[in-house]
Formats: structure tokens, C-alpha cells, sequence
């Protein structure tokens, strides 16, 4: 991994809770975490998210977020291919073991934070400030995750009025042969234009749309939207 810009591993300090998105299995997720991750690395999905952040490069900038980090390999390219604009990086995720993943794919850029009883976390420069907003909020292979709803307005929440939201999911969902067909089981796996609807009708606007090949059948498709202007 290169060289991040003046990035260097912080001491521990407290920071207000961040809320975690409802209904994720964490349990579940602990167990399955590395299986998951090698799943991740040879179904390709981890080759295809490194091809879809150079697409979307220019939109990775400013105070960082990361909802549903898990073994942190979005945060790995983005530390390695930082923007002018990058400041700070904090991905979070319900599965502990997830995010201890994350800290030791990250090595001493990372640090191991604890944001509330459900939620881990680990972090990258100093989050501090700006009222607590993000500029960027990115939310990968993990929408279906989620209580939309309360995701989406809590994402409006900790963006400024030009903060961006980032989702990318895989099309059609990959589950076969990991532990993830469990953890979907009884959840609503929305379409790609299904998803972009709910997130327009919750506090953003569609901007772009950008689209990599994970192999023959499936691909993985990144969605920018923008806070809504008030008129």
C-alpha cells in the first residue's frame, strides 16, 4: 500500500457516539468474517471495488465515512490513492471481527476505536471537528443491510450541503457458497434502480453512475448522489 499524505496513527481519544444501522447481524458476521473476506478476494469483488474507487477518485475527498467498512479493502485503495482533498478517514461496522480485520489489512494507519455498545470502528487521521459531518459518506455491498430509512436520513444528517453519499452494490447480488446467504436471509434485496429510488426520495439526488465487470455475469456499480438543495 503507498504512502498516504501526512498520515500518521493517533492515540486513543473519546468521540460521540455514532449511531449503527439497524438489523445487521453482527453476530453472524463475527463468525463468518473471514470467510466472508476470502470469499471477497477470490469471487474478484475485491479486484472490481479497486477499478470502481479509480472511477470514482475524484469523488473520495474531505472527512470520510464508511458504513459497513468491513475488512477495510475500499479504505485500503483510498489510503493509497488519497485526493488533494482527503483529510480523514473512519469506517465503522456492527462486527468487531470485521473491523479488527480492517486494522490489521490497514497496519499502523488505523487505529481501533470503540464508537458505541454496537458499533466498532477504526480511523484514520484526525475526525475532530466540523461539527462531526462527513464531506463523503460511502456505504458498500451493505444497503440491503440496513434500515433504509433510518440510514439515508442519518447520512443527510452528518453531511454538509455539499456532502456526497457513495453506494455500491454488486449486480445481481453474489451470495452463492458463504455465510452471507445466511445473514440475507428475510432481507429485501432491492434492484439497482429499486435502490437509487429509495435514496432519492430520502434527502439526495442522483448525480453518476459508474459501472466495473466483477466477472461474466455480475457487476459492481457505484452510485454518487448529492445532499438536496432547498429550494
Amino acid at each position: 500500500m503507498g504512502e498516504p499524505n501526512q498520515l500518521h496513527k493517533r492515540r486513543k481519544t473519546r468521540r460521540r457516539p455514532l449511531a449503527a444501522p439497524r438489523d445487521v447481524p453482527n453476530k453472524l458476521w463475527n463468525k463468518i468474517a473471514l470467510e466472508y473476506h476470502m470469499h471477497m478476494q477470490q469471487s474478484g469483488q475485491y479486484a472490481a471495488q479497486y477499478q470502481l474507487m479509480k472511477k470514482l477518485r475524484a469523488h473520495l475527498g474531505g472527512r470520510m465515512l464508511e458504513v459497513g467498512c468491513g475488512a477495510g479493502e475500499v479504505a485500503k485503495y483510498i489510503l493509497a490513492n488519497p485526493n488533494k482533498s482527503f483529510s480523514a478517514y473512519l469506517g465503522v461496522d456492527t462486527s468487531k471481527t470485521m473491523v479488527e480485520l480492517a486494522t490489521r489489512n490497514l497496519g499502523d494507519f488505523a487505529l481501533l476505536t470503540k464508537r458505541s455498545p454496537k458499533t466498532h470502528a477504526f480511523e484514520v487521521g484526525s475526525i475532530q471537528g466540523a461539527s462531526g459531518r462527513f464531506d463523503t459518506i460511502l456505504a458498500f455491498n451493505s444497503f440491503c443491510y440496513v434500515d433504509a430509512p433510518g440510514f439515508l436520513a442519518s447520512a443527510a444528517a452528518l453531511t454538509g450541503t455539499f456532502g456526497k453519499l457513495i453506494v455500491g452494490e454488486e449486480d445481481p447480488l453474489m451470495s452463492q457458497g458463504t455465510g452471507k446467504q445466511s445473514a440475507l436471509r428475510g432481507r429485501s434485496l432491492f434492484p439497482l434502480s429499486e435502490i437509487r429510488k429509495i435514496v432519492e426520495s430520502e434527502h439526495f439526488a442522483f448525480e453518476h453512475r459508474y459501472v466495473v465487470p466483477i466477472n461474466e455475469k455480475h457487476n459492481l456499480v457505484g452510485m454518487v448522489f448529492g445532499k438536496k438543495r432547498a429550494v
